[in-house]
């Protein structure tokens, strides 16, 4: 969060004894505590919760349930749809829903105004000091037209991941992209080379541009003192299974590691979409015996 938007948020806030009240929107959140699913905005708020006093808003899912409390933070769901439609975020993601089952474009309308009464209604009722969106589209847009129709002056903060920067490519979703990012009061992305894409694509200053990698926990998780008995040559990849991350690059580039390094082993960790195509690719370069899909693993068991 740069100088100007932390002034902004302290500057909103209604008392400086009490905490600051940040209202986190996202698509990505677990269903239940112990899913396997994406889990880094549920962690990154629950690390912030010393700081501030936050809400997670974000779309119903089908086992889920509409108010909970999980660790330190509420989580807040809207309805959008018929409850056997409100599928957006399954399979890896919105984007990669879409993908799959282009007629669930039908749904997205419907999603994005029920977001956008969501958030008026968090302004209203909640009052927070500032907004974090995670995603441009359609946290952002949803975020930056809530703010409009309420005519509140609540700072915005959106951050990039990934997907909103390098997919979303049509001209009309640039100058969406374009439009939100010079709209809301401070913009972060988790790479340089996000930095760079979002310049060359959107026009953006660069001096607008936050980079802000997103942590890991090395005290307990991943402590850096880990006792484990590691296996030379052994390469580990953590993620969802869909096209973005490029495990078939990553697959193709071992064929040429095992040329130099016999004894290397890759372990795929996740599940998603892309593992039919994967499980052929490593059939096709005789792999099997190289590397290796395990499928899910807890968020708990991933760095054993």
């Amino acid at each position: 969060m740069n100088v100007s938007c932390q002034t902004n948020i302290e500057s909103s806030s209604q008392s400086s004894e009490s905490k600051i009240k940040v209202l986190v929107l996202s698509s990505t959140v677990p269903v239940s505590e112990d899913s396997n699913e994406p889990r880094f905005v549920v962690d990154l708020c629950n690390l912030l919760s010393t700081q501030f006093e936050l809400k997670l808003l974000t779309q119903n899912r089908p086992g889920s349930v509409l108010f909970e409390r999980r660790e330190n933070i509420d989580i807040e769901r809207y309805r959008y749809a018929p409850l056997f439609l409100e599928k957006l975020s399954e399979n890896g993601g919105i984007n990669n829903t879409l993908k799959q089952n282009p007629w669930y474009l039908f749904v997205v309308p419907f999603l994005l105004v029920s977001q956008v009464i969501a958030i008026i209604k968090q302004l209203k009722n909640w009052q927070p000091d500032a907004i974090h969106a995670h995603w441009i589209i359609p946290q952002g847009i949803c975020a930056i037209v809530a703010k409009i129709l309420s005519k509140s002056n609540v700072p915005i903060v959106i951050t990039s991941h990934g997907s909103d920067v390098y997919g979303l490519k049509g001209k009309l979703l640039l100058k969406v992209k374009r439009w939100v990012i010079q709209r809301c009061t401070s913009y972060c992305v988790v790479s340089e080379s996000m930095k760079r894409k979002v310049i060359s694509d959107l026009n953006i200053d660069r001096e607008l541009i936050n980079v802000l990698p997103m942590g890991a926990d090395l005290s307990s998780v991943f402590s850096l003192d880990f006792k484990i008995q590691r296996k030379p040559g052994q390469v580990v990849f953590a993620g969802r299974l869909i096209n973005i991350k490029g495990v078939p690059i990553l697959i193709e580039a071992f064929t040429e590691i095992l040329k130099r390094f016999p004894w290397a082993e890759l372990i795929i960790a996740g599940e998603g979409p892309e593992r039919p195509k994967l499980e052929q690719l490593i059939a096709k370069n005789n792999l099997e015996s190289k590397v290796k899909l395990v499928g899910s693993v807890s968020h708990h068991r991933l760095a054993h």
